[in-house]
């Protein structure tokens, strides 16, 4: 089993042929609710052991380059199912429209990412589609929702934990 035990950078920040250079890597696969644990036990894409045991308050994310001292693996966030809401007006957007996206899907303590005028925010489940909906009926004409498979990053410093 590896132990990895420190976080060398990251793949995608950071200078990736330096960080991996010379070392053979596994792809440590995780869905984004397993980024924020700093124990847990997975396989690698080439099915070896892996045991993760970082300093507590040590949060992943994709491209993460985890190390033994000796063995390398890569983390690599999984896809996961969003909401895409895309306001209609356009990149000028009424501010009443943003403040009540915001409010809604803050009420539902959900974390929001936001990239080209479009905000995106997980679901745990397809009935939650209809519940969105019900909620943005107000909006109709004004957004338009789909539902998308992608990678999702909450804004940074974002409290993605909710209420006590």
């Amino acid at each position: 089993m590896l132990k990895m035990t420190s976080v060398m950078g990251n793949a995608f920040c950071d200078n990736a042929s330096g960080l991996l250079e010379g070392r053979r890597c596994g792809r440590l696969r995780l869905p984004r609710t397993d980024l924020e644990k700093n124990r847990m036990r997975r396989r690698t894409d080439g099915g070896n052991d892996v045991a993760v045991m970082l300093e507590p308050g040590t949060v992943l994310h994709d491209g993460d380059v985890l190390t033994d001292g000796t063995n390398t693996v890569v983390v690599e966030q999984l896809p996961e199912t969003v909401i895409a809401a895309r306001p209609l007006d356009g990149a000028a957007a009424p501010a009443d429209l943003l403040v009540m996206i915001g409010h809604t899907i803050g009420n539902m303590h959900r974390p929001v990412s936001v990239e080209d005028g479009t905000i995106y925010f997980p679901i745990q489940a397809e009935s939650e589609i209809g519940v969105f909906q019900g909620l943005f009926a107000g909006a109709a004409g004004r957004i338009r929702l789909s539902v998308e498979e992608r990678v999702f990053r909450p804004r940074p410093g974002a409290d993605v934990r909710g209420h006590d």
